[in-house]
Parts: C-alpha cells; sequence; structure tokens
C-alpha cells in the first residue's frame, strides 16, 4: 500500500485563485489538479491554460483547437479528459505562426482572398492534415505553396465543398 504525501507550499492570493478556478474549470479537485502535476513545477501549473483560454488566446473556436490538439499540431496535456496548455507552448505557437497572421494580414491590406493553412482546411473539414496534402497533391484542391507550407484561397476551399462528397463515419455528407 503506497502512502501519499503531503506537500505544502506558500502562493500568494493571486495565484491561489488562478489554481482554484483552472481547477473548477478543469471539473476537478483542488488536490487532484496538483496531484496531476505531481512532477512539474509551480510556475508551469500556473501558467496552465484551458481549451477555451488557449482557444481565445489563438483565435479559434474551441472545437478548432480541440481537433488542432488531436492532429498533433500544438502541444498540450490530457488531465481527467481535459485538454490543458502551458502558457508558454501556447506562446511559442503564436510566435511560430507569425509569418501565417502576417500573411493573412498583408492580404487582407491588398484585398486579396483569405489564405487558409492546411491545418485550418482539415479543422473544416474534420480530417487530418494529410488528408487535405493528398487533395493538393492529387489536384483535387487548388493550392499555393508558400515555403515549405501551403496555403489554400477560402474560395477555392468553397468550391471544393461544392464539387465533392467527403464520406465521414458511413455516412455521405455535402460540404
Amino acid at each position: 500500500m503506497e502512502k501519499s504525501e503531503n506537500i505544502m507550499i506558500r502562493v500568494s492570493k493571486e495565484t491561489k485563485a488562478k489554481i482554484e478556478e483552472n481547477a473548477r474549470i478543469s471539473g476537478m479537485s483542488v488536490s487532484s489538479y496538483l496531484a496531476s502535476f505531481a512532477s512539474m513545477d509551480k510556475n508551469t501549473i500556473i501558467d496552465t491554460l484551458t481549451l477555451k483560454q488557449a482557444a481565445d488566446v489563438i483565435k479559434v473556436s474551441p472545437s478548432t483547437l480541440q481537433k488542432m490538439c488531436q492532429q498533433n499540431a500544438i502541444k498540450h496535456m490530457m488531465v481527467a479528459g481535459k485538454y490543458l496548455f502551458n502558457k508558454n507552448d501556447v506562446e511559442a505557437y503564436l510566435k511560430s505562426n507569425e509569418r501565417d497572421t502576417d500573411i493573412d494580414r498583408k492580404a487582407e491590406e491588398l484585398g486579396l482572398p483569405k489564405l487558409l493553412t492546411v491545418t485550418e482546411a482539415a479543422a473544416y473539414w474534420s480530417v487530418k492534415d494529410e488528408t487535405v496534402r493528398t487533395w493538393i497533391r492529387s489536384g483535387k484542391l487548388v493550392a499555393c505553396q508558400v515555403g515549405k507550407n501551403w496555403r489554400i484561397k477560402a474560395t477555392d476551399l468553397e468550391r471544393f465543398a461544392e464539387a465533392h462528397t467527403i464520406r465521414t463515419h458511413n455516412t455521405h455528407k455535402k460540404r
């Protein structure tokens, strides 16, 4: 029989409130929430974001962020069946995608159509990134290559939706 160990740490009222809020949002008791981070330092616990909080930072919907997690497009943790994110990992993701944001902003300034990433197109269709790349390579989906990355015009994605039926869960859906 293993003996559990109680560990006390001193934290500010603000930190305690943040930990309690994250535990509540995660649907866990404070002790369970803290126990899930047993191997992590105090700052990691404090700098943890929920799915909704991280989605707000990245400016995507929680469902899109969840799909990105399922495709391992962003670093995350699963605790008691809930997605959690380290604030530094979310900021690193944003920094790595700043160039994409700059491209979108510049396109908007010039009146050009929005360019979607492969991950964004995959999230729209609820498929894996590789499926979208296969459609691009086969010529079914029009895309342009920017550096090493593919970009899809939103209008081309809409045309593709109108022209193709996609099989999902043994049914056919026209998107």
